[in-house]
């Protein structure tokens, strides 16, 4: 063995220290923490929405470029513009059909090239090596950030973090080598991360951010020139932007902006407590409030940073970085409407906590790395003894990594099915409506419409069936009860699957008229659905037997 192993050594060269080896160590670990995952199923969230409501859609590669046109919904009707996202989806299933094996293996590797990149970034800002490999590890399999990997919708963070973090290192090398190249890819995956998910536009403040903090030297000639490209990229993102999914409607965050500073507050400090505390990670918080924020934790914590702060333990700058990369990053979602906190958006806000954390673990060793310390007992006989900082620290983080395995793996149980994961959320966030919404569905399904109709009534507003009516009308018009069916697709919000089922409702009842009334409807909505066009086709022709109508 130690012959085999000897190999890996020479002289000046060890492979065991190499980046390439601790890449190899991530993957296998992750792989064989999520790798059950494969065979989950694709839950009934965003994942039907993405994909499997939109496979016609998908597998014709003629649509690509509509991706660039299209919300990510594949609409002109949802706030989220994201086609690198839809992009990935398009790939998977141009090459390898509907496979939902092939999308949950895809997410792991995303999910190991995220972890990878954030650790590139760190080690491109001379953090300490060794304990950032550490660090990572446990970040790798810590549980908050379980459904990165398991949740196939999960992957537009991983994602984000994957060309964030390429363009954060590319800008670095040219500030520090002044290459061109590197000042080409900073504003590719500047790009390209903005196109991912709309919170890669936080990158702009953060270029600055790395400047101040890390005391980079930018020239005049330098900063124009990356304004000028910045312009060049975000003007026509904005305008695309703009004529393909609609506004933000600022009236709604001005008129309950305290709602929204609640949800700000809880989430910054509840998203730290479940990092250091995650003894209880569910698959969603809905609508936490004052009464959820832990008190001890977040004073603690705030005590520590002023502490650490002011007596200078580590560099002032440092802690600037780590707090507003964490703010920057982590309160978007609390303007989410919903109000809904999801732990896959907490991966790309964790740098700014480990930023703080690697440089306190450096200052301890570098300290007290084998440092003999005194110790006195009662009867004042002093004995030397060497203490070994990093081999305590090392044991405890085997520790806390066997503890994290296990907790991640019984976790990543909560998304193996639909069912599953709606019944725990349902049962952890019961005001939550979708979640709500999912219990009433199965209750409908099984045909057990009191139940259904409890949990509708029992909510705290009419939002739960006014948004989800389309699934109720769905399985009420599967069962033949038509009449119920429109009743409470017509309450519905206006949306596209509203004129979906409306349309299918009334051909049922033979009413033609109406159905093109709701096929036209849905046609403006998104006018490359092909099944409603043939659907559409089919209609006027029935109408005018005479006169069929090809919709292009």
């Amino acid at each position: 063995m130690k012959k085999i192993l000897n190999v890996f050594k020479f002289k000046n060269y060890n492979f065991f220290k190499t980046n390439v080896f601790f890449f190899i160590c991530l993957s296998v670990i992750i792989f064989a923490l999520y790798a059950k995952s494969i065979n989950y199923d694709l839950l009934d969230l965003d994942d039907k929405w993405l994909i499997n409501d939109h496979l016609d859609f998908l597998t014709d590669y003629k649509n690509l470029p509509k991706l660039f046109v299209k919300d990510v919904y594949y609409q002109n009707a949802y706030l989220c513009y994201r086609p690198i996202l839809n992009l990935s989806f398009m790939t998977e299933t141009l090459i390898f059909g509907f496979n939902p094996k092939v999308y949950h293996t895809t997410n792991i590797i995303l999910f190991i090239l995220s972890i990878w990149m954030m650790y590139l970034f760190l080690l491109k800002l001379n953090f300490n090596k060794n304990i950032l490999k550490i660090v990572f590890l446990l970040l790798a399999v810590h549980p908050i950030l379980s459904s990165v990997s398991v949740w196939v919708a999960g992957r537009n963070d991983s994602m984000l973090a994957i060309f964030a973090m390429l363009s954060l290192i590319n800008f670095v090398s040219y500030l520090k080598k002044n290459n061109f190249v590197s000042f080409i890819m900073t504003i590719f995956f500047f790009a390209v991360s903005i196109l991912t998910k709309e919170m890669g536009l936080i990158l702009l403040p953060v270029y600055l951010l790395l400047i101040y903090c890390f005391d980079f030297k930018i020239s005049k000639k330098q900063f124009i020139l990356f304004t000028i490209a910045f312009v060049v990229v975000t003007v026509p993102y904005f305008y695309i932007r703009s004529i393909t999914v609609p506004g933000v409607q600022i009236s709604e965050y001005i008129t309950n902006w305290k709602s929204y500073v609640i949800n700000m507050g809880t989430g910054l400090t509840i998203y730290i407590k479940k990092f250091f505390v995650p003894e209880n990670v569910q698959v969603v918080l809905y609508e936490v409030g004052l009464k959820d924020i832990p008190i001890i934790t977040s004073l603690m914590a705030i005590v520590f940073t002023i502490y650490i702060f002011c007596k200078r333990i580590i560099g002032r700058k440092i802690i600037i970085f780590g707090i507003v990369w964490y703010a920057l990053f982590l309160i978007p979602s609390a303007f989410m409407p919903d109000h809904i906190f999801l732990y896959h958006r907490f991966l790309i806000p964790s740098i700014g906590v480990i930023v703080i954390l690697i440089k306190i673990l450096d200052v301890i060793f570098e300290k007290y790395q084998l440092s003999e310390l005194t110790l006195k007992n009662t009867n004042e006989i002093f004995f030397a003894k060497k203490i070994d900082f990093i081999k305590i620290f090392v044991l405890f983080a085997m520790i806390v990594f066997c503890i994290f395995i296990i907790t991640s793996y019984k976790n990543i149980e909560r998304y193996k099915t639909s069912r599953i994961f709606w019944e725990h959320s349902f049962s952890t966030a019961p005001d939550f409506p979708l979640a709500r919404a999912n219990i009433a569905y199965f209750a409908f399904q099984e045909g057990n419409k009191q139940k259904a109709y409890n949990l509708l009534n029992t909510a705290k507003t009419d939002y739960t069936l006014k948004f989800f009516a389309t699934y109720f009308a769905t399985v009420l018009y599967k069962q033949g009860s038509l009449d119920e069916a429109l009743q409470i697709a017509l309450a519905s919000f206006e949306k596209p699957e509203k004129y979906e089922i409306l349309r299918d409702i009334y051909m049922a009842k033979n009413d033609i008229e109406k159905a093109i009334e709701c096929a036209e409807t849905l046609y403006r909505f998104d006018k490359n659905n092909a099944h409603n066009n043939q659907i559409l086709s089919q209609l006027y022709t029935l109408r005018n037997p005479l006169r069929g109508l090809r919709v292009e």
